[in-house]
């Protein structure tokens, strides 16, 4: 997933500059009210669009594919390249799988009523970049992408 963690990264970071974030969402707002002693270590809460953040995410992946089948054509008559690059084909179909399953997931939170949003999160020194699920004024999913101290 850690492609799509940096691609994640690219995202909030536009976001929070105004380059793709959307009008706040009602369901954002309930949870602020709701939670607001907790809501406060948010700085941001943004609904995002998982259908631009997929076709980004599968933009890298077909660019790791194109590269790793070019590797393949190249070195084809080198056997430890070969078999490293067969490797990391299998790596890159199980990773792309994972991708496919939790975009499943998020839209399945979003058929449920729920909306998908970016964060930023901040407390003590720590920070926390990553996607959430609101429903109902409350978080059902969190997913820390990027974490620093």
């Amino acid at each position: 997933m850690s492609g799509l963690k940096a691609v994640s990264v690219i995202f909030c970071a536009l976001s929070m500059c105004g380059c793709c974030s959307f009008i706040k969402n009602d369901a954002i707002l309930t949870y602020r009210k709701a939670h607001s002693k907790e809501s406060a270590f948010y700085t941001n809460i943004s609904q995002i669009n998982i259908e631009l953040l997929e076709f980004v995410a599968g933009t890298g992946s077909s660019n790791v594919t194109l590269l790793l089948n070019d590797m393949k054509q190249r070195f084809q008559s080198n056997a430890d390249v070969a078999k490293y690059v067969n490797e990391r084909v299998m790596m890159d179909t199980q990773r792309r799988g994972g991708e496919v399953k939790y975009f499943q997931e998020l839209r399945s939170a979003i058929v449920s009523g729920g909306i998908v949003c970016q964060f930023e999160w901040k407390s003590n020194g720590r920070r926390e970049i990553g996607l959430l699920t609101i429903q109902s004024g409350r978080i059902t999913r969190r997913d820390v992408w990027l974490a620093s101290d």
